[in-house]
């Protein structure tokens, strides 16, 4: 059974109609025939019951209609994998950010991609702890995070910092937050904080407890997406780097309401043995972007 085969079968279970499902399928109705005929002799079973009214799933035709879908894309993924291998790729680059990069790093990737089309370019999005386990072991060629994984990793890897940015508040435009005044605003008074779980270099829950803020407590979910999904049902507040602001859905308000201000670095990590000539395009691109010297890539302390 090959996938045009199982392509006339769910068009014909769909529509138990010879006619409609020759159509469907941009055939005459006597081919449609032919290989529903066919198909039910290389399997040995009768797949329809057909008589001069109707046509109707047979138990096995139904099991079949039941996994059909499926056994689909298991031969559109071999497909696409066979496909895959017959590329001719220069090189492979592997990149992974943290929660809160994706937005950083769109124009570099875009620069790389186009410029670069032979190479294989696979990104992959981690918690922060995951990242940089990931960059220890080279997992990743490079890595996009906070300057907190670069100082877990500073004697192992290179790193180069690309920006700092302001962490600021955001909460449900409808949030009694923004109702409270600046004084509670400034500490989190009685807040609900989102932040990520099980994540030691994230850097909000840090922020809040050695700045003595007042909030109610934390609550933990595992990337930025579904904390955004909390905060469009005002279920808590969040503190995200201001260059996120673009990003975040219309009612999803963004303000810097801390006294004190929060402040991280953007860096891009990797080990300096990579003789990857992917990865030294893929940092030039990143230099180009944020306007680094050459004498910028460091050890962050």
């Amino acid at each position: 059974m090959d996938y045009t085969s199982l392509n006339y079968f769910m068009s014909m279970a769909r529509h138990l109609n010879f006619t409609k499902a020759a159509n469907d399928c941009h055939v005459v109705q006597s081919t449609m025939s032919k290989q529903i005929a066919a198909l039910e002799k290389e399997l040995g079973i009768q797949l329809f019951y057909r008589d001069s009214h109707s046509v109707r799933l047979t138990p096995a035709g139904q099991r079949l209609s039941m996994n059909a879908e499926r056994y689909a894309n298991q031969y559109r993924a071999i497909n696409t994998s066979v496909h895959k291998l017959m590329i001719d790729y220069d090189d492979t680059l592997k990149i992974g950010c943290g929660l809160f990069e994706s937005h950083t790093i769109l124009k570099p990737i875009k620069s790389f991609t186009s410029s670069y089309p032979n190479v294989e370019f696979n990104y992959m999005q981690y918690s922060y702890s995951t990242l940089v386990a990931h960059t220890r072991t080279g997992v990743v060629d490079a890595a996009v995070g906070t300057e907190l994984c670069a100082n877990a990793v500073k004697d192992e890897v290179q790193s180069i910092p690309l920006f700092e940015d302001k962490w600021i508040v955001a909460a449900n435009e409808n949030s009694d937050f923004w109702r409270m005044t600046k004084e509670e605003q400034a500490v989190l008074h009685d807040q609900l904080v989102i932040t990520t779980y099980n994540n030691e270099y994230e850097p909000v829950r840090a922020f809040c407890l050695t700045n003595g803020f007042r909030q109610r407590a934390f609550s933990y979910s595992n990337f930025n997406n579904p904390i955004i999904t909390m905060l469009q049902a005002d279920a808590g507040v969040a503190v995200f780097p201001s260059s996120m602001r673009p990003f975040v859905p219309a009612n999803v308000r963004m303000e810097d309401t801390f006294e004190k201000p929060m402040k991280i670095k953007f860096v891009l990590l990797y080990k300096e043995d990579c003789n990857s000539i992917a990865l030294s395009r893929f940092i030039e691109c990143c230099k180009r972007h944020f306007n680094i010297d050459e004498g910028e890539a460091q050890n962050c302390d």
